[in-house]
């Protein structure tokens, strides 16, 4: 991934926490789409493509807007 060389600068510590609180509510919105119906697979593509493009938009310096609605 070019650019993202730029990123490695912070902390193991803050980048597990982040990872942490941020697979908290992956799992609650996946849960969520899966018991209304969604695909597994369905689902993990769709995050791999917001991963993706929020990924872009960082790398590209994007004003990075913060979440409308909470999903719990």
């Amino acid at each position: 991934m070019p650019g993202k060389e730029r990123l490695i600068g912070f902390s193991e510590h803050a980048r597990q926490l982040c990872r942490e609180q941020l697979r908290q509510t992956i799992d609650a919105a996946v849960n969520e789409l899966l018991e209304i119906g969604w695909e597994p697979e369905m689902v993990a593509v769709a995050l791999l493509e917001l991963a993706d493009n929020y990924m872009d938009a960082v790398m590209d310096g994007l004003p990075i807007r913060e979440p409308s609605v909470l999903l719990h």
